[in-house]
């Protein structure tokens, strides 16, 4: 399953972190509040270890307050690519999508 977001295919949406692979990546947080409509995305950010992230994030309760329907996290997985790259890609995301969680 996949979802795109931008103009990468990430992996996902999933309701919960376990088919998430503990890889470099970077993850969408994703609000769907309206049946068939996309979702909204509530944070993007980059990780080397993307699982391990998600399920200790610090801004889980940012996403709980913002959250209007179902919570889900999709992934990018960044193999390959160079620490930079990934902080230069979520960046960049962050700056089409706005998302309200995660000020920079």
């Amino acid at each position: 399953m996949s979802i795109t977001i931008g103009n990468y295919s990430f992996d996902g949406p999933h309701e919960s972190t376990d088919p998430v692979q503990s890889l470099p990546g970077l993850y969408a947080i994703l609000d769907h509040r309206q049946v068939g409509a996309g979702p909204v995305v509530l944070d993007i950010g980059e990780s080397g270890d993307v699982r391990s992230r998600l399920d200790g994030h610090d801004r889980k309760d940012q996403w709980r307050q913002q959250v209007r329907g179902r919570v889900s996290c999709a992934v990018l997985y960044t193999q390959g690519w160079t620490d930079q790259q990934r902080r230069d890609t979520e960046s960049h995301l962050r700056q089409v999508f706005c998302p309200p969680c995660g000020d920079r």
